[in-house]
């Protein structure tokens, strides 16, 4: 069994709370206990639209937003890198680094 994803959580969760079994869920929304089975187990991921029709089935909605990530501040995260670029770019080189010459021009 592979590890549970959001997906197969939310699936649990809403044939749990519409008291349902797998049986029922499959005859109520058209698909196959097998195919239900797979998508709780973590064994297949749904599409969007399954996994809409299936909550349909269970008489829940599925609602998406986007939540911008707050943590992540990117002027610190792009002046450290910069930072490290620089101090790479100081180290000393054991060899020195010659041009790569793929298909020498003859004119």
């Amino acid at each position: 069994m592979r590890r549970s994803s959001p997906t197969s959580k939310l699936l649990r969760q809403g044939r749990a709370a519409a008291n349902l079994t797998q049986v029922e869920l499959a005859k109520r929304s058209g698909e196959s206990q097998s195919t239900i089975s797979a998508y709780e187990r973590g064994r297949r991921e749904p599409s969007v639209a399954a996994l809409d029709h299936l909550l349909g089935s269970m008489c829940f909605r599925l609602r998406m937003e986007l939540d911008p990530v707050h943590d992540v501040d990117f002027q610190i995260s792009n002046s450290r890198l910069q930072m490290v670029l620089d101090l790479a770019e100081h180290l000393p080189t054991r060899y020195r680094v010659r041009p790569l010459t793929i298909f020498p021009t003859q004119f």
